[in-house]
């Protein structure tokens, strides 16, 4: 049987002839999203890690679209609220 459309993208950017379900692959990303849940954890794994820097900075975009607008106070002032990451903290990485 022939590969998936989404098998031929991961294919073509990990350089394969081919993929297959559940196959670990070394792909190059043409984007990397992170949302307003995901990214201050990802931000803080990533620094844990020893982490510096993105890959590339061209190449990332952070999409606020479960909290904004914020409901109430306590949620704009969550601390697992992307947008109460200090700017330095996403510009030192990006």
């Amino acid at each position: 049987m022939g590969m998936t459309q989404t098998q031929k993208i991961l294919a073509a950017h990990a350089g394969l002839a081919e993929v297959k379900a559940g196959q670990l692959i070394n792909a190059k990303l043409d984007i990397v999203l992170g949302n307003d849940i995901t990214t201050p954890v990802a931000v803080n794994e990533f620094e844990k890690a020893g982490f510096h820097s993105v890959f590339d900075k061209e190449h990332i975009a952070i999409v606020l679209d479960h909290f904004v607008p914020n409901k109430d106070i306590k949620s704009a002032s969550s601390p697992s609220n992307a947008a109460s990451l200090p700017i330095s903290t996403i510009s030192s990485i990006l």
